[in-house]
């Protein structure tokens, strides 16, 4: 399953066409939207994200904005509007499984006869994007995902010795996948990268790096693949000694999760383009981790 939060931020730059005068873009509205989560502001979070679902260029924009509409429904007490949102996420196509499932403010809502409803819509329209990907790469991209499920004292408790054993075993079949022509859609490409992103080596999380922005090339919108091409090059310069530029990245510093040195260049702003928190959450990230978070 992909590793993503309730709020993506906005990956690209949306092009407008025809707003009327002081209309706001997909990207602003779903900016303002993450900005009142991050707040706490429930009835202001759902307005806006409802506001960019209905200024969406294309319909994953839609039915991400619209289901994030619905789960800060939920969290303002309002249920009704959460499903007429969670209508709209599906008369768009949302076919985001893990998100549907995974997330936990709309988990108030799983008793109610419509969302088994909504759910089954997510489910189908998920299996028919399954149908387009590498089965095989899936399995291997679920494997490397269960390795790493748990919280972070149960990682530390892990054994990595028998758990880097498996990543090199997945990387060398990935790679003879990949040169069989074996993948094909953006979801390939992800799984692949990822197996990747777990490598020890320099080479290999460059190779992360350079199968993530192919999955970017075939799926502009994939927020999971933007992420990942900034984790990639974040992890590749700290690999090599200097600063990040995205702040995905953290390390140990007397037993305690300190964010990686960042370069003081790279805006917010740059950091949303590829689905990268601002750098202040992800300072909080750190402080959540020593939390046990």
């Amino acid at each position: 399953m992909r590793q993503r939060a309730l709020i993506s931020v906005v990956l690209s730059l949306i092009p407008v066409f025809a707003l009327p005068a002081g209309a706001q873009t997909f990207k602003e509205l779903f900016d303002q939207g993450a900005a009142a989560y991050g707040a706490s502001d429930w009835p202001r979070c759902s307005e806006l994200f409802g506001s960019a679902g209905q200024a969406a260029s294309s319909d994953r924009q839609a039915a991400r904005a619209f289901f994030a509409a619905a789960a800060c429904s939920v969290a303002a007490g309002q249920k009704e509007a959460a499903f007429g949102y969670l209508d709209k996420a599906a008369a768009r196509g949302h076919d985001d499984l893990e998100r549907a499932t995974d997330n936990s403010q709309v988990q108030v809502l799983h008793e109610d006869p419509r969302w088994k409803t909504f759910l089954q819509g997510v489910e189908a329209r998920h299996a028919e994007r399954e149908k387009k990907n590498n089965a095989e790469l899936t399995r291997i991209y679920e494997a490397d995902q269960a390795d790493r499920d748990g919280s972070l004292s149960a990682l530390d408790k892990a054994d990595w010795t028998a758990i880097g054993a498996r990543d090199r075993a997945r990387q060398e079949r990935v790679q003879r996948i990949l040169a069989e022509g074996g993948a094909k859609s953006a979801d390939d490409y992800f799984h692949a990268a990822m197996v990747f992103q777990h490598g020890d080596t320099a080479e290999e999380i460059a190779k992360a790096h350079e199968l993530s922005l192919k999955a970017v090339e075939l799926d502009a919108e994939d927020s999971s693949a933007r992420w990942l091409a900034a984790a990639s090059k974040d992890r590749l310069l700290m690999r090599q000694g200097k600063p990040q530029l995205y702040g995905t990245q953290f390390k140990k510093v007397d037993g305690k999760w300190v964010l990686y040195e960042v370069d003081p260049s790279v805006t917010d702003d740059e950091r949303a383009k590829w689905n990268c928190p601002p750098l202040a959450a992800a300072r909080k990230r750190a402080e959540a981790m020593n939390a046990g978070g």
